[in-house]
């Protein structure tokens, strides 16, 4: 198992077109710009792949830029189905929160409330569900506060 992080809006139009079936609902039916949605990424966010053998098998993109309210927000987090339930996706969230540690007090992230899979893991790695209206009432937020020295 290997993580590197790309930083090219190409990079990550590639990642999200790869994975696009994967989120629930498919990517394609929230993000109607993908070009555009990576140029975004490519600029603001930090992305890390994970990759079993050579395959990609997942990655997360994340914000850790609001110095003010020190909060990061997870955009993206996936994992191809048949690498679910492997501990790929615990290992990206450690790594993000590994980087946030020194810089952010908290990271929060917006699920859709049918992605029963997604809420448990979220729970299990310390996310808790927080008041603050997203403006689609199909999602909810969820936030996880770090607890370092």
């Amino acid at each position: 198992m290997k993580i590197e992080e790309i930083s090219t809006s190409e990079e990550i139009k590639e990642i999200l077109n790869e994975f696009a079936g994967s989120f629930i609902p498919p990517l394609y039916e929230t993000v109607e710009n993908i070009p555009l949605y990576a140029e975004k990424l490519a600029e603001n966010s930090k992305n890390l792949v994970i990759y079993h053998n050579d395959e990609k098998v997942g990655f997360i993109c994340f914000y850790a830029n609001d110095l003010k309210n020190r909060r990061a927000f997870i955009s993206l987090i996936c994992v191809k189905e048949k690498y679910q339930k492997n501990g790929y996706a615990t290992v990206l969230l450690k790594k993000m929160f590994e980087f946030c540690k020194d810089s952010m007090s908290s990271v929060e992230l917006e699920v859709y409330a049918d992605n029963k899979k997604a809420i448990e893991f979220y729970k299990k790695n310390g996310f808790q569900k927080i008041e603050k209206y997203s403006g689609n009432s199909r999602t909810f937020f969820m936030r996880k506060v770090f607890r370092y020295k």
